[in-house]
């Protein structure tokens, strides 16, 4: 588990990564784009991660946190078009990358399915896609495919859908299967990696290091605190010892 320190550092680094690419993709992942790009000269407009061609609109702001973590690991997956295929598995696969780490080999020849995107008490229909870029098409084909969920309003309606989700991030992926991951809040902006606007996860960023920083000078002045107890404490244990190591009154008997 981190400490307070390890923990404003960390979200230092994160606000670093965030404000120099601009990207709201972690910076672990945005640091091996990199170095695939280094390394095959592709452009990086050429590998954008899923989470970067697709966000949540705006009048369906309230469901941002569920549609985050149901689509959380596809958006930090790497999309590789099949001309680069060769050059980025082959590296990928010379390194160690000290995490688990998704690229999608994406053919030319994908097709969008659109049956999905009107309807908008599902996913898809609750997302905007960039358009302008070559990739979006697959991210489309694939959310309507893989996650095509109903956004439920109580676990009723839930029971009613093989595929769903509720506002507060439980899902549901087929008859039997519910997940519900609560090791970050559902609501944690910091988490968030769909979309191309920054600025909200800067703020949630800056926050979250404003309070790791207060937690850690807190810790830090009860550590002082304790340690000058301690001194109190060993000084009087250290006097009780000198009294307990007298053995007779002509021992402390100065007059005589």
């Amino acid at each position: 588990k981190l400490n307070n320190e390890d923990v404003k550092y960390e979200k230092a680094d994160e606000l670093e990564t965030l404000r120099k690419h601009r990207v709201l993709i972690p910076r672990e992942f945005v640091g091996i784009r990199e170095a695939v790009c280094q390394a095959t000269n592709v452009p990086v407009g050429d590998l954008p991660f899923a989470g970067e061609l697709m966000e949540v609109k705006a009048e369906h702001r309230e469901w941002t946190g569920a549609i985050e973590r149901l689509l959380h690991q596809f958006g930090v997956s790497l999309l590789v078009p099949e001309r680069h295929y060769i050059a980025v598995s082959e590296f990928i696969n010379r390194q160690h990358l000290g995490l688990r780490f998704t690229f999608h080999r994406v053919s030319s020849a994908s097709v969008s399915r659109t049956d999905s995107f009107g309807d908008k008490t599902r996913v898809a229909g609750r997302l905007n896609f960039r358009d302008e870029h070559s990739l979006a098409g697959w991210v489309k084909s694939e959310v309507s495919r893989r996650f095509n969920h109903v956004c439920c309003a109580d676990v009723n309606r839930l029971k009613e859908v093989d595929y769903g989700i509720t506002r507060e991030g439980l899902i549901r992926d087929g008859p039997t299967r519910h997940t519900k991951d609560d090791r970050r809040a559902v609501n944690d902006a910091t988490n968030y990696v769909l979309g191309w606007s920054v600025e909200d996860k800067i703020r949630a960023l800056t926050a979250a290091y404003e309070q790791a920083d207060k937690r850690e000078k807190k810790a830090t002045q009860k550590a002082t605190e304790a340690a000058e107890q301690f001194k109190k404490l060993e000084a009087q244990i250290k006097a009780v010892e000198g009294v307990l190591a007298i053995s007779a009154f002509a021992d402390i008997d100065h007059e005589s």
